[in-house]
């Protein structure tokens, strides 16, 4: 399992991420299509639709990444929070700090906004008096993000 690693550096808080092995990058481009009118008297002439030109001028990319892991209750260096309880609450407070954070991925650091946050509670063990028993390290939350690559407005 590979580690990413949010640091919001205004808020104070850090918070790593146990990652599958299927996240998922995905690169969005505006283009602009002129699609070539025929009239209905040269269809019937047998001529047909031109081929549409593809205007990519402004050469503007959008680049989101998608993750899918898990928050652990584990002391891991660096981070603000030792339990998965409150790395949860440090993700919220990243996410709905908004502007970006930094964003470390297969070794490299750039930064990101969070755009969509979804974390679950995964199903544990409990005790005969029905408190929750979570071994250290083991996994207590499923967290599924979009992030998008870019600097704040203004920097």
């Amino acid at each position: 399992m590979n580690l990413i690693k949010f640091d919001h550096t205004r808020l104070g808080k850090v918070v790593t991420i146990g990652v599958q092995p299927n996240d998922e990058e995905n690169l969005t481009k505006t283009l602009t299509v002129i699609t070539y009118p025929v009239s209905t008297q040269k269809q019937s002439e047998g001529e047909t639709a031109k081929t549409s030109k593809v205007i990519d001028l402004l050469l503007k990319a959008e680049q989101r990444i998608t993750i899918m892991g898990f928050l652990f209750s584990a002391t891991i260096s660096g981070d603000s929070s030792t339990t998965a309880s409150g790395r949860k609450t440090d993700l919220k407070e990243i996410f709905l700090g908004g502007g970006v954070c930094q964003m470390t991925y297969e070794g490299t650091a750039f930064n990101v906004a969070i755009e969509k946050l979804s974390i679950r509670r995964l199903p544990t063990a409990y005790d005969s008096t029905g408190a929750s028993v979570v071994a250290d390290g083991e996994a207590e939350f499923s967290v599924q993000m979009t992030c998008v690559r870019g600097d704040d407005f203004g920097s």
